[in-house]
């Protein structure tokens, strides 16, 4: 197993990609460490241990519900962010394809094209299965071109998704302005937004007006391998995962009480300590800015200033392969990404 180069001490190191996967709170390492040793009994069971970790998953669901403004029962816990988005775009549509009482025009999806995988590369599989798929192009800032979006959306559209933050360049999304444009262009389609890199730069207000929203954990301070999707009610989406029939039959598998618990707390820190957190990382990043284009030839920042949240510093540097930069940063100590993770190992400039 590979291990990071620690030929400079880890302290010395600069993370520069918490939009990849964030470092954990020590208070959410404590708190599922305890909760892993406490609550070991599954919490479908009858019994007084199995009862316990119930509570425990109940309560971290509604502590998460009241930092997300939603009811309790709308937040399903998945496997993560890319489980949330196959679930909800998947989840709509077969349950619109699959239904012999659906009305049979109600086919069509449209996405962002900046997207993530998660939400680009199942939109894709739809389409082979008899979806009528479009992907809504961007503006050249990184913000979705409203007047496009609008040209795609009919009435026999039954989803959009469009994400709250962009997790390569930061741009936030005027989801208010794309919900009224679906309302009144396919009145019968359901709103999505991935919002995972979201709760920690902007009101969950912002995002929470969607039908369906994405969460994750590890982008927040919390564990890998959980995630949430908000599932309004009276939203219909078919699970994904069949089995046991937890999670009101949207996600079955035993809950992970002791990530769920962690989620909980994460996003509690995370809510807290906001406008904090967000001026201290402004003030880095501006001067991180600042120094690149002062000192770096033909390099471009990317994307508009004003909708950036303020953890992202998006640069485009002509000649050089995104891998051999990397590499270079690595041995500089700088721990970067060029573009999403889930598309690493691309090498063009």
């Amino acid at each position: 197993m590979e291990t990071p180069d620690r030929s400079r001490p880890y302290l010395e190191r600069a993370y520069l990609d918490h939009a990849a996967s964030a470092p954990l709170y020590p208070e959410v390492v404590s708190v599922m460490q305890e909760t892993l040793l406490e609550l070991h009994a599954n919490p479908t069971g009858m019994h007084s241990s199995a009862r316990a970790a119930k509570t425990a998953l109940e309560e971290a669901r509604e502590r998460i519900a009241t930092l997300l403004g939603c009811l309790p029962h709308e937040v399903v816990f998945t496997g993560g962010g890319t489980e949330s988005d196959n679930l909800a775009v998947k989840g709509v549509m077969r349950g619109v394809l699959g239904d012999a009482l659906a009305p049979r025009d109600l086919s069509g999806v449209v996405v962002s094209e900046i997207e993530h995988r998660a939400m680009i590369a199942p939109a894709a599989r739809l389409a082979a299965e008899g979806a009528r798929v479009a992907f809504a192009p961007v503006t050249s800032e990184g913000i979705i071109d409203i007047d496009r979006l609008s040209a795609l959306l009919d009435e026999q559209t039954a989803f959009v998704s469009v994400m709250a933050v962009n997790n390569e360049i930061g741009t936030r999304q005027p989801l208010s302005e794309v919900l009224s444009l679906v309302r009144e262009r396919s009145p019968r389609a359901v709103l999505h937004t991935d919002a995972v890199q979201a709760p920690m730069w902007i009101d969950p207000k912002e995002f929470m007006l969607c039908d369906l929203v994405t969460v994750t954990g590890h982008k927040v301070g919390g564990p890998r391998g959980i995630g949430v999707l908000v599932v309004r009610d009276g939203v219909k989406i078919v699970a994904e995962i069949e089995g046991g029939g937890q999670e009101r039959g949207l996600r079955a598998g035993t809950p992970d009480v002791a990530a769920a618990v962690a989620l909980a707390l994460a996003l509690e820190l995370t809510v807290a300590r906001r406008d904090e957190t967000a001026t201290r990382v402004r003030a880095l990043r501006d001067r991180l800015i600042s120094g690149v284009l002062a000192s770096v030839p033909d390099v471009v920042l990317v994307g508009a200033d004003s909708a950036r949240v303020d953890g992202f510093a998006p640069f485009a540097l002509a000649g050089i392969e995104s891998e051999s930069l990397l590499v270079l940063l690595d041995r500089a100590g700088v721990d970067a990404a060029a573009g999403s993770s889930c598309a690493s190992g691309a090498t063009e400039p």
